[in-house]
């Protein structure tokens, strides 16, 4: 059976329509590895990250013993989502001693929203933060949206990733997935305008979205994507054994993050992304490379 996942986050660009909403929280983006666990409507404890169940021996720098700690203290059907990070989990940012930051939670499905079951309210994320002793990641507003020069000023505070909007009730996109937007800091936005001038010239409407999307910001989330697919045997995802999980990832990520850019290119232009993705993304993966090299030396 099939574990729910938790949804993929929105650029603001891409989902301004949660601007509109009567009731939202802005909260901290922790930067770590998305991570899950719960107790199925039969009661089964289960442990994952956010693209697979694991099994309870998995240590998962510290994560499976955190949920199996707590997994019993659920009601069946219920999922709780959170963010593991903290030393040893990822390098960018500080967050101290590896934690779980509990940011959302579902009763009763194994399916997205609108179908099946229903996402946490308020209430029901005190309760299990209390219940479960669970942290949570920063909150800096919880009401009326707030205006986007304000949501600029809380994405540029010092030490963090960037934000989160959660509307209250889950807001659905138009295809009926659940919607929550993300709005990162500049230091650390996976997108960027600075020329590639390593890609050819004649492809210039598929190199503008590449230009765009593809970033060693982006290179290290799509690492993080292939080491977890590659949990069980242990691959270095900058092993060139992974390469082609590595390009294959990135495109995937591009196309889903630049939806909408994607949708307004020529369709001989989409056709072109993935050869333009796949020059650039080397460059990018031969410079990790090198500096794992030098730092090693």
């Amino acid at each position: 059976m099939e574990r729910l996942k938790f949804p993929h986050l929105d650029a603001l660009a891409q989902g301004q329509s949660i601007l509109e909403a009567q009731y939202v929280t802005v909260t901290e983006k922790i930067d770590g590895f998305n991570a899950r666990f719960g107790l199925s409507l039969d009661g089964e404890p289960w442990v994952g990250t956010r693209n697979r169940e694991i099994g309870w021996d998995e240590p998962m720098q510290g994560f499976t013993a955190y949920a199996k700690e707590r997994v019993d203290r659920l009601t069946p059907g219920v999922t709780i989502f959170g963010e593991w990070a903290g030393k040893g989990v990822q390098k960018r940012l500080d967050y101290g001693p590896p934690d779980f930051y509990f940011f959302d939670g579902h009763h009763g499905a194994n399916r997205e929203m609108p179908d099946g079951g229903s996402w946490f309210d308020p209430d029901d994320m005190d309760e299990h933060a209390s219940r479960l002793e669970m942290r949570r990641p920063r909150l800096f507003h919880a009401g009326p949206p707030p205006g986007v020069a304000q949501l600029d000023e809380w994405r540029r505070l010092p030490g963090i990733e960037g934000i989160v909007i959660r509307a209250y009730p889950m807001m659905v996109d138009k295809y009926g997935h659940a919607q929550i937007v993300k709005f990162k800091s500049p230091e650390f936005s996976e997108t960027s305008r600075e020329k590639l001038h390593m890609l050819p010239a004649d492809l210039d409407a598929a190199r503008a979205f590449v230009h765009e999307y593809v970033t060693a910001e982006r290179l290290t989330h799509v690492l993080n994507q292939v080491a977890e697919m590659h949990a069980l045997d242990g691959l270095d995802p900058l092993d060139v054994r992974c390469t082609g999980d590595v390009l294959r990832a990135m495109y995937n990520d591009i196309v889903r993050e630049g939806s909408t850019d994607f949708e307004e290119l020529a369709e001989k232009d989409q056709k072109l992304v993935g050869r333009v993705c796949s020059l650039a993304a080397k460059v990018l993966l031969d410079a990790a490379r090198l500096e794992r090299v030098e730092v090693a030396s």
